[in-house]
């Protein structure tokens, strides 16, 4: 065999053997996503402001479980006049996704929110405010 067709070949089947499904699967939606920022302000963004009351959210997360049901925790700090105290709270239900949207049902009425995903981030809108969670 002549030396141009045995480059040839040898080209020709290193490039066959890299053709195989090179498709990289999206990444799961299930796991862990954390507080990033609150309507664009980095944590701890402040929600309210009153006088020397100020109420920040200063962390959160939402856990995405394969079986359909979350976890969502905020923790928020209040401070008045040298005061301050801290609180975290959780609460747990059910979520379902479709395409880019997940809705989110509060277990004890049935009330519901939605959030849209799109890669790793969660952005969920909440008493006007946009919370945007990220997977880590």
């Amino acid at each position: 065999m002549h030396p141009a067709r045995i480059f040839l070949a040898v080209v020709l089947l290193s490039g066959a053997g890299a053709c195989g499904d090179d498709t990289v699967s999206p990444a799961s939606v299930y796991g862990t996503y954390a507080l990033q920022t609150v309507d664009a302000k980095a944590l701890p963004a402040l929600l309210l402001r009153e006088g020397d009351y100020t109420f920040e959210a200063t962390a959160g997360s939402y856990l995405l479980r394969e079986n359909g049901t979350f976890t969502s925790s905020q923790t928020w700090r209040e401070q008045y006049q040298g005061w301050s105290h801290v609180s975290t709270h959780s609460f747990e239900g059910t979520f379902s996704i479709s395409g880019s949207t997940v809705t989110f049902v509060w277990p004890s009425d049935g009330a519901t929110w939605t959030g849209t995903l799109e890669g790793r981030e969660l952005s969920v809108t909440d008493d006007d405010q946009l919370w945007v969670y990220r997977k880590g």
